[in-house]
């Protein structure tokens, strides 16, 4: 039996979001369905909200129906949401799946805070294109069909692994990995190493000046994305960390994410969100 499910469509700097407000679970076909861009809604990620014991919980699904454990840009347009609808004050928490998510209404936008943990840095042996081992055995040789003619020259000697309630690898790049072709594909790959079994998003990072950065982000489930508020808090720490870069501008393909580092391993993402159209889709709920 199918309903009519109400629901919101928001984007950050590009990233959309189909928001639903419910406590019901929804099947891998589903959600593949709202996030069609041609058959459904269309979006680069699934959020729902539903509230319960007076808490405002909050979870994440990727375009291909699998589950997202955290999402900067899902959770800083839900949050506007609940606020614009007076269901949450200025400064409030979303309770995600890794626990809970510090939100805030500022003068330039939208905060959201992160925990950030670091994980062993991978060298280059085990990631640059010329050595294809680093691949599962079924992926070697159609990677090294498509990768064919790509330049491997410019990327980096290392690459590192940073959690902030998802995972993320971050290499860099010398050049803008926009102008870089075919790296969707070579991301795509990374994102499916045996080292990450659930998968793991994968950016480019490329330094410009003093505090400002350019991200290119592979989402796990998703694919590139126009911006990723998660990355944009990973690439920071890591600049934090490397540079002592204790603020950074996150340019993505249409704007900014700037990032702030808040104390120990605690890091704070601020940008736009906008409120595009809402409406009601008819779907197959789980009761």
């Amino acid at each position: 039996m199918l309903e009519d499910a109400y629901f919101v469509k928001m984007h950050c700097l590009g990233n959309d979001f189909v928001i639903l407000i419910t406590g019901q679970d929804f099947s891998t076909a589903a959600i593949q369905y709202i996030a069609h861009r041609r058959l459904g809604i269309g979006c680069d990620q699934v959020v729902a909200l539903n509230h319960q014991e007076d808490l405002w919980k909050i979870r994440f699904w990727n375009r291909d129906g699998s589950k997202a454990l955290a999402c900067g840009n899902g959770t800083r347009c839900a949050f506007l949401y609940l606020v614009q609808q007076r269901l949450l004050s200025r400064n409030g928490t979303l309770y995600g799946p890794v626990g809970p998510i510090d939100c805030a209404i500022t003068e330039t936008g939208v905060s959201v805070k992160h925990l950030v943990n670091f994980d062993e840095v991978r060298k280059s042996k085990d990631f640059v294109i010329q050595i294809p081992e680093v691949f599962a055995d079924h992926l070697k040789e159609s990677f090294l069909a498509e990768m064919a003619g790509f330049d491997g020259d410019i990327l980096p000697e290392q690459g590192f692994a940073v959690d902030v309630g998802n995972p993320h690898f971050i290499l860099y790049t010398e050049s803008d990995p926009f102008a870089i072709p075919q790296l969707s594909l070579y991301a795509r790959h990374l994102s499916r190493h045996s080292l990450w079994p659930q998968g793991v998003n994968v950016s480019f990072v490329h330094i410009i000046s003093q505090g400002k950065a350019k991200l290119y982000t592979y989402e796990r489930g998703t694919g590139v994305t126009m911006a990723c508020g998660s990355a944009a808090c990973a690439a920071g720490a890591l600049l934090h960390r490397h540079h002592n870069w204790s603020c950074s501008e996150v340019v993505t393909q249409v704007g900014s994410i700037f990032i702030e580092h808040s104390g120990e391993r605690s890091y704070t993402q601020t940008a736009e969100a906008t409120m595009v159209f809402q409406g009601f889709i008819a779907l197959k709920l789980s009761h």
